[in-house]
């Protein structure tokens, strides 16, 4: 059967994983990342060394990331070898294997004529960093207005009185679609697993920014129907990847 590129996350998290049996062990022994161009066992950071679906060609893990996390590189999806198009890539989903492989996101800076200010932030946007630094205000402002409507004393309330804050999590997304954010790259998505990837981010942002700034709901009823929103939500990730 024909190779069906998957999601990057399905790629990186299922696809190379059956072959973690093989994972440092080319073989070649004195093989080198056609990425780093650094024999596979003297790599500065250590990282596994892998044969990539569907070709076979070896690389590091690391680098392969690192690689799949260049947004101005128009061959990130594909074999550094021999170009087969090995997955369906999406920002954010570089973004959270970057984040989590200890790499720091490229900033990828646009020519001059594609700048523009950012107009719900007054932020200037000339690179991918600074685009998504004006995506990430955006969040927060509206994680803060949805919070403050549902905390109003007119709103609908748990039963133990504290705001129903999945209500609040919804909203956000909600909010975010109808001014069309995010606007910038490493939150947009393009395949199931991305959009399963940006809920989980709000959820994340929205948790920790309720945990700094709204401590007396930590706890509540409505602080558990978010958490167990939450947790379904990350088996619905794991089912994904899974395939």
């Amino acid at each position: 059967a024909p190779y069906e590129r998957p999601s990057l996350l399905r790629y990186i998290d299922s696809h190379l994983l059956r072959a973690v049996h093989l994972y440092n062990k080319p073989p070649d022994p004195t093989a080198v990342c056609p990425i780093c161009h650094i024999q596979h066992n003297h790599a500065p950071v250590p990282t596994s060394f892998l044969p990539l679906v569907p070709c076979g060609h070896w690389v590091h893990y690391r680098c392969l990331v690192a690689r799949m996390s260049q947004t101005i590189d128009a061959a990130k999806d594909k074999c550094p070898v021999c170009t087969t198009p090995l997955v369906l890539w999406d920002g954010i989903s570089a973004l959270t294997l970057a984040t989590r492989t200890g790499l720091t996101l490229p900033v990828g800076q646009w020519n001059a004529h594609h700048a523009y200010r950012d107009a719900a932030t007054g932020l200037w946007c000339d690179s991918d960093a600074t685009e998504y630094a004006a995506d990430c205000a955006v969040i927060e402002a509206t994680m803060a207005r949805c919070f403050y409507a549902h905390a109003h004393p007119a709103a609908p309330r748990c039963v133990d009185g504290s705001p129903r804050l999945a209500a609040v999590y919804y909203d956000v997304l909600g909010d975010l679609a109808l001014i069309q954010r995010p606007r910038g790259v490493w939150l947009r998505w393009r395949t199931y697993s991305g959009f399963l990837l940006f809920g989980m981010l709000i959820g994340l942002k929205l948790r920790r920014w309720l945990g700094e700034r709204q401590t007396l709901v930590v706890g509540t009823e409505g602080w558990k129907d978010f958490e167990a929103g939450m947790g379904a939500l990350q088996m619905r990730i794991i089912a994904e990847v899974e395939g």
